[in-house]
């Protein structure tokens, strides 16, 4: 999936691990640039480059949803996820809506983690939708999901679901007040 014009995101299937993208990168002999150890946003990262293209490959394993996606940029972008497409199990927009539409509490809280850390900087209609969707599931299962990714996202147009989540969950009264210290209400 393209973020914009910049950047593609392959989102792996659950439970692929960052080990299945390194063993890719070494296979097609990628560069290793650097390792990132999980710090305060509890994100991990290894970075390769493409040599012949420039193309970046970020690993990105999101502790905190539990997510691993790769964040490819550059010239050869296209390619790159290609290989990991053909390599891996990835999943791609239509595989992420359905775990989201999925009669199984576990798939769409899985979906809901996903876009969670792939969020992009600023609101996006699909995520505010599926957020809206899964604040009104009745499963502590996606409620427990969704108030991980929205404080992921972190965007004032999700005070909405922060505030009808904080009725229903302890925990997400702890997140719409951290919420309150660093993203400003909307509107």
């Amino acid at each position: 999936m393209t973020t914009d014009r910049n950047e593609t995101l392959v989102v792996l299937k659950p439970p692929r691990a960052t080990i299945s993208v390194v063993r890719t990168a070494r296979a097609h002999k990628w560069r290793h640039v650097q390792r990132i150890d999980p710090g305060e946003r509890r994100l991990y990262e290894e970075i390769f480059e493409v040599s012949d293209t420039g193309t970046v490959v970020r690993v990105i394993d999101d502790h905190f949803v539990q997510i691993v996606f790769v964040a490819l940029t550059g010239d050869g972008r296209e390619q790159a996820e290609s290989i990991l497409r053909a390599e891996i199990e990835t999943l791609d927009d239509a595989a992420i809506d359905g775990l989201l539409t999925s009669d199984q509490a576990e798939q769409r809280a899985t979906g809901v983690r996903i876009l969670g850390a792939i969020a992009p900087d600023t609101a996006d209609r699909r995520t505010l939708d599926a957020f809206t969707r899964a604040a009104a599931d009745r499963s502590a299962e996606v409620l427990d999901a969704l108030i991980a990714a929205v404080g992921r996202a972190a965007w004032p147009e999700l005070w909405p679901v922060v505030d009808e989540i904080a009725t229903r969950n302890a925990e997400a009264e702890e997140l719409a007040k951290a919420y309150g210290t660093t993203v400003p209400r909307s509107g």
